[in-house]
C-alpha cells in the first residue's frame, strides 16, 4: 500500500511512500508539507482514481477530559429513551463529549473511534446503550479516572464487572492502546497494562429485558435500587431532555 500526495492543483508530490493497513481498513500517511489533497494505492505505478482533501485535526492539548464513545446500535426497537437516559446519566458522572454513530454515513467518515477520539479527548469510554457505570462510593467517574489513571502512567485501560474503557495521552502523543473492542482491549502497546475494578467499588448496571425466558431461578437475583441521590436528578434531566426534543405532553 502506498500514500500519495498532491497539490493544490492536484500535480502529485513524489516520491510516494510504502505504508500498511492496520488492523483492517486504516492505513497509516505521515504529513507532507504542501499536500492538500491525498490518496492511496496498492501498487506504486498505479494511478489515484480519488483523492481526498487534507484536513489537520491534530490538537495540541485534548480538548475534553473524558468523553463517551457509544458502540453502533443494531435492531428495531426503539432506543430514544436509553438514549436520553444513557446521555443524561454520564453527563451526571463528569463525561464531557459523546461520539455516536449512526447509519448510512459517507464512506470517507472515519468510524473507528479510537482513531477518532485521539488527541480530542483525553480518556475515552467505550460503551454499549444499554450499561451504566456507577461508582458505588458516591464518587464521578470523571473522579476515578483521575485518581487512577492519572495517578498510575502505565494503565491504559481500567475495567469495572462489565465495561472496560481506555486513555490516550496528551501531546507529545504515547499511545498505549492498539486496538480496541467494545468491552475490552484487544492489543496493548508494549509496557501497558490493564486494571480491573471489584464489585465493591463500581457496578455496571446492565438492563436486560424483564421477558426472561424459561423459569429462571429468582432466588439469584438481588432487589437494587438506582442511589437516591442521583435518581431525582437523573429523571429530571431525562425528562428535560425528552420534553426539549419531542415536545412536552402538557
Amino acid at each position: 500500500m502506498y500514500c500519495r500526495y498532491f497539490d493544490v492543483t492536484q500535480r502529485e508530490i513524489e516520491p510516494a511512500v510504502e505504508s500498511f493497513v492496520f488492523p483492517d481498513y486504516a492505513v497509516h500517511c505521515c504529513s507532507r508539507d504542501n499536500a492538500k489533497y491525498m490518496s492511496v494505492t496498492e501498487d506504486l505505478n498505479d494511478s489515484a482514481v480519488e483523492y481526498v482533501s487534507v484536513v489537520d485535526r491534530r490538537h495540541k492539548h485534548p480538548k475534553f477530559f473524558l468523553s463517551l464513545c457509544l458502540s453502533p446500535m443494531y435492531g428495531n426497537e426503539r432506543k430514544w429513551l436509553l438514549l436520553a437516559e444513557l446521555v443524561e446519566h454520564n453527563k451526571l458522572e463528569g463525561v464531557e463529549y459523546f461520539y455516536l454513530y449512526v447509519k448510512d454515513m459517507d464512506d470517507y467518515t472515519n468510524k473507528d473511534c479510537l482513531q477518532r477520539s485521539r488527541g480530542h479527548s483525553k480518556y475515552v469510554i467505550f460503551q454499549d446503550l444499554d450499561e451504566r457505570i456507577l461508582p458505588t462510593d458516591n464518587t464521578t467517574v470523571r473522579e476515578l479516572v483521575r485518581e487512577t489513571m492519572d495517578t498510575n502512567k502505565t494503565i491504559a485501560m481500567v475495567s469495572f464487572p462489565s465495561l472496560e474503557f481506555m486513555m490516550t495521552l496528551s501531546p507529545p502523543l504515547e499511545y498505549r492502546v492498539l486496538v480496541m473492542w467494545v468491552h475490552a482491549v484487544s492489543i496493548f502497546f508494549p509496557g501497558y497494562k490493564e486494571l480491573h475494578f471489584t464489585p465493591e467499588e463500581v457496578v455496571m448496571r446492565h438492563y436486560n429485558s424483564v421477558a426472561l425466558q424459561g423459569n429462571p431461578d429468582l432466588t439469584l437475583l438481588n432487589d437494587t435500587a438506582f442511589p437516591a441521590e442521583l435518581m431525582s436528578t437523573l429523571y429530571r434531566k431525562v425528562e428535560e431532555t425528552l420534553n426539549h426534543v419531542y415536545g412536552s405532553a402538557n
